[in-house]
């Protein structure tokens, strides 16, 4: 999934930026390259949140899944878009595309260790929060500006970047095992009449198969595992 690969990219930007020392943060040429990358895994990670939502909706609307399963997917994606950390990730997005711009900012605070009690320099991927609501105050768009001030009000004055995007992506792969697993529950019985009749073929055929060894043990696991998702889906029905 292109999101999973646009996600681990942006951390290991970052990681590549925190990592450095100072002297190596002073040449102008490192510095610039690595926040170009920075600004590049950003970008494309922002943009595949949003097609991956579209792309979920798109196979809601199409697959050949029972009315049950529909609606309860129905409704978790509505309440997924209308999340806070949606909205505000939506206007992330919006304002990269009208601004033509990447505030972001490297910055480094000061915190002590819970345990230890040692103090310490969290480093981050930041914006300033005064930018994002000069966005939010420009014309247009109204209605998803104003969706994303009650996320944003929770926010300090830097907003931890970093620490958003991975509360986000948390949140899109718990939508995606909903999404993954009611669609396995609908289509139960044709996917194991299909495990059956794969697994007899491929025990005596190498050739050119619908799937390999290796994808027939991963589908018989989402299917053990589903069982456990059945009595959600009852529960919201």
């Amino acid at each position: 999934m292109i999101l999973v690969v646009n996600y681990y990219e942006w951390k290991k930007a970052c990681k590549s930026y925190h990592d450095a020392d100072r002297e190596t943060r002073f040449d102008d040429t490192w510095r610039w390259r690595r926040q170009r990358a920075i600004i590049r895994a950003f970008h494309n990670l922002i943009v595949s949140f949003r097609s991956y939502v579209e792309h979920i909706k798109e196979l809601v609307e199409r697959e050949n899944i029972n009315q049950a399963s529909k609606e309860y997917l129905q409704n978790e994606l509505s309440l997924f878009e209308k999340s806070h950390i949606t909205c505000f990730v939506v206007l992330l997005r919006n304002m990269m595309v009208h601004r033509q711009v990447y505030p972001l900012i490297s910055k480094s605070i000061g915190r002590e260790d819970p345990k230890s009690g040692e103090r310490y320099f969290h480093e981050f991927q930041g914006i300033n929060s005064e930018e994002v609501v000069e966005y939010i105050n420009s014309p247009g768009h109204r209605h998803s500006k104003e969706a994303a001030k009650p996320f944003l009000k929770q926010q300090p004055k830097d907003l931890d970047i970093e620490s958003i995007l991975y509360q986000y992506f948390v949140s899109v792969n718990k939508l995606h095992q909903k999404v993954m697993y009611a669609c396995i529950s609908a289509l139960k019985n044709e996917l194991i009449t299909f495990c059956d009749e794969a697994t007899n073929h491929l025990k005596d055929f190498n050739g050119n198969n619908p799937i390999n060894r290796l994808q027939l043990r991963y589908l018989h696991f989402l299917l053990r595992s589903q069982e456990r998702f059945d009595p959600v889906l009852k529960l919201s029905n």
